[in-house]
Formats: structure tokens, C-alpha cells, sequence
């Protein structure tokens, strides 16, 4: 039995808690970017591939609880066509994902990454109109 927990638990499976830990704390908090902390760090630790399954699974399940209140609310006129866009480039992300090497995905990750975290630091917002 001790075997088989040595087997599972390595340090990648506890900075990945921690990771998961870091990013839902601050999900928490702030109510957004569990994500930019959580997906770079699995993809580090991973592999692209687990760590954006593991992310989404993650996402999933985290957001099932708000699931039936967010449908009864929702704005169809606003959520149809994001629904349409996510439908259509989730199966074509993951054919990218596959079948892209992980070492370029690791490093377009992490310059997403951080180009978003110094538009966020530099307090960059959109101008335009709203609510249309």
C-alpha cells in the first residue's frame, strides 16, 4: 500500500495542488484569473495537454453550482453567439493541441501569459461602447 502512494504522490502532484490551491484562492477572491494561474503551472508541470484537460475538468466542475441560476438569467441574445464561437473552436483547439509540438505550446502559453499580466498591470482597458 505504501508503494502504491509513493507511486502516485510525487512532487509534480503536490506542486500541482498547490498550484490548484494558489489559483482557486485567488478565484475566489477576486472572482477571476484562477486560470492564469493554474494552466502555465500545469502545462510546466504536465505537459499542455493534461494541463488544459485537467483545467477545464477543474473549470467544470467549480462552475456547476452556478450553472442552473446562470441559465435562468441568462441573455440569450448575448450568450448565443459566445456559445456558437465556443462550440466551434473547442474541437479545433483541441485538434491544435494534439497534434502541435508541446514545446511551442509551453512557449505561446507562457508569452499569452505574460502579455495579459502587463496589460492587466498597466491597467489597459477597453474604451469602446458596452452593452449593445
Amino acid at each position: 500500500m505504501e508503494q502504491l502512494f509513493a507511486d502516485i504522490l510525487d512532487h509534480n502532484l503536490a506542486l500541482g495542488m498547490l498550484a490548484g490551491f494558489a489559483a482557486t484562492t485567488m478565484q475566489g477572491y477576486v472572482g477571476f484569473g484562477g486560470g492564469l494561474i493554474f494552466i502555465p503551472l500545469m502545462t510546466i508541470l504536465f505537459g499542455p495537454i493534461e494541463g488544459i484537460a485537467v483545467a477545464g475538468l477543474a473549470a467544470f466542475v467549480g462552475q456547476l453550482q452556478v450553472l442552473p441560476n446562470a441559465i435562468r438569467n441568462a441573455n440569450r441574445q448575448e450568450v448565443t453567439p459566445v456559445m456558437v464561437g465556443i462550440l466551434i473552436a473547442t474541437p479545433l483547439d483541441a485538434v491544435f493541441l494534439v497534434s502541435a509540438d508541446p514545446a511551442f505550446v509551453k512557449y505561446a502559453m507562457g508569452g499569452f501569459v505574460l502579455v495579459t499580466a502587463f496589460l492587466l498591470m498597466a491597467n489597459v482597458q477597453y474604451r469602446g461602447p458596452r452593452g449593445r
